[in-house]
């Protein structure tokens, strides 16, 4: 008999949530908007501004302090990769899966989400790649070649 679960489903998925929330913050989206008054050399001085999404709500986005990973995220939890690997498996512990899909997508998002935003990806390409499937090559049905004689 292994060792006790260290986490039930609530603990494991309120342990989750504050790794995430530790490592994030909500930004208001703002911009820039002409004040129409004028700076004693005819600048305009701009008054920087929410922006609001078409549904009028205030547009936030969320920005992650420190990359997001399944490494920090086992520290956070006092656990080792290969006891979170073990929870991912379905059949020993079906309790976890909405917990690890949702970690899985988040990671993923925010790794898809800095392919389109920075400048220098290789790495992160690899990690989806590697780590998510994304991006392999799936093999077609051969090509059938018609001859018209």
């Amino acid at each position: 008999m292994g060792a006790p679960k260290k986490y039930s489903k609530k603990a494991l998925k309120a342990a989750v949530q504050a790794y995430f929330d530790s490592i994030t913050r909500e930004v208001t989206i703002t911009e820039r908007k002409d004040s129409g008054k004028r700076d004693k050399y005819g600048h305009v001085i701009y008054d920087v501004v929410p922006v609001e999404n078409k549904l009028g709500q205030i547009a936030k986005t969320t920005e992650y302090l420190v990359p997001p990973t399944l490494g920090g995220l086992c520290i956070h939890l006092g656990i080792v990769n290969s006891t979170w690997s073990r929870w991912c498996n379905e059949t020993e512990h079906p309790e976890y899966k909405e917990i690890i899909d949702d970690v899985k997508e988040r990671l993923l998002t925010w790794r898809q989400e800095q392919v389109v935003s920075r400048k220098n990806v290789k790495g992160v390409i690899w990690d989806l790649e590697v780590n998510f499937g994304c991006g392999q090559k799936k093999e077609s049905a051969p090509q059938m070649t018609v001859v018209l004689q």
